[in-house]
């Protein structure tokens, strides 16, 4: 069984975009993560106040986790940063390359499908490795793109 059909939008999709749930039947939520993700955002937007009020008293009382949280995500972005700008060589096109980033920004936006920037050879793949350059660089669905997550195919 590779394939389910999520409840909330009636898409049959891959298992993997579903989330692991050993109380569920088969093992995993009724509702795709997209699904599930669109869901949060509103009921965020809709309880903006009490959601703040939540983070900021997880805060308080594990000042450690949180402490630890933001050292691992400045070191990943960090890293993830300096992949990218090693990957770039002189004469790659920024103008293009910015383009193709806020086109995929446009299209998350009116879609309301979140699109990414996928590297079609990944910067830091096991076989191969690819440049941070316009020619290298396509938009596709979010989806697709974790699913393909380091691998070099073409979807």
């Amino acid at each position: 069984m590779n394939d389910k059909t999520c409840s909330q939008c009636l898409v049959t999709k891959d298992i993997s975009l579903f989330a692991k749930a050993v109380t569920c039947v088969g093992g995993f939520r009724t509702n795709c993560k997209a699904c599930q993700k669109i869901k949060k955002d509103e009921w965020r937007h809709n309880n903006q106040e009490h959601h703040r009020l939540q983070c900021r008293a997880w805060v308080k009382a594990n000042p450690e986790k949180r402490k630890e949280i933001v050292l691992a995500s400045r070191t990943l972005f960090g890293s993830r940063k300096k992949k990218v700008r090693q990957a770039t060589p002189s004469w790659a096109n920024g103008f293009y390359i910015s383009e193709i980033y806020h086109l995929a920004r446009l299209r998350t936006k009116l879609l309301g499908i979140t699109y990414h920037v996928d590297h079609v050879i990944p910067i830091k793949g096991k076989l191969v490795c690819g440049l941070h350059v316009e020619d290298n660089l396509r938009i596709i669905p979010a989806d697709l793109n974790m699913k393909k997550g380091n691998d070099y195919s073409i979807i």
